[in-house]
């Protein structure tokens, strides 16, 4: 059609899990207080982000989503660490007082278009949506693999030209969705008499007890 492109090569927006960045935007403050403010600066240490990357991505391995920092998935703080390391973003203190729930503002534009750009890669490789086909155990040993590669000196994915690091940011989204379909799909099982009972359980536990009656 007259006046219209084809974003041949481009960015696939259409094709990124929109929940997966929606709470990265929610877990940027966060990340950046608990993993690199220091003393009231923040601090970049390319060996302290990797070794954090491996560790949360190990203890999310061991334990699953037992092992939740300040209420954010494992897998999702080694994925800001990745792409921090790919392509430092500099921050103020200051930047960190705005109260915003979501905070896109601290989420670097190169990011999110390289991933995009990977999802279109994989699409024109094979089809779109086609990696939800595949077992989620494939994906956490291409992490590791595509991290292995950056360690050890090699900045660029030979096949699709774009860093090893943002390869490793798009396969932990695809372990962060697998892990959320999951999620859903235990939930939908579960009675809901359970649920609700279990709602009830949570707000008396909330309450305050009552106190207790002296003796006369």
């Amino acid at each position: 059609m007259e006046g219209m492109k084809f974003d041949k090569g481009k960015a696939r927006w259409d094709l990124v899990p929109t929940e997966i960045f929606n709470s990265m935007a929610v877990a940027m403050k966060p990340f950046i207080e608990t993993y690199m403010l220091k003393d009231g600066e923040i601090i970049f240490d390319v060996p302290y982000l990797y070794n954090m990357v491996r560790a949360n991505i190990t203890r999310w391995r061991l334990m699953g989503k037992n092992c939740y920092l300040v209420n954010t998935h494992p897998v999702m703080n080694a994925m800001i660490a990745i792409l921090m390391l790919a392509k430092q973003r500099h921050y103020t203190a200051e930047e960190l007082n705005v109260n915003f729930s979501q905070r896109w503002d601290l989420i670097d534009s190169e990011w999110t278009k390289n991933i995009a750009e990977i999802f279109a890669f994989g699409a024109k490789k094979y089809a779109d949506d086609n990696w939800k086909l595949v077992e989620p155990s494939r994906y956490y040993s291409a992490l590791n693999r595509h991290l292995d590669w950056y360690w050890a000196g090699e900045a660029y994915d030979a096949e699709s030209g774009y860093l090893h690091l943002y390869h490793a940011a798009w396969n932990c989204i695809a372990l962060l969705w697998f892990d959320r379909k999951t999620d859903v799909e235990i939930t939908s099982k579960i009675p809901e008499s359970i649920i609700k009972a279990s709602r009830k359980l949570g707000q008396i536990s909330l309450r305050a007890a009552p106190p207790k009656k002296k003796k006369h």
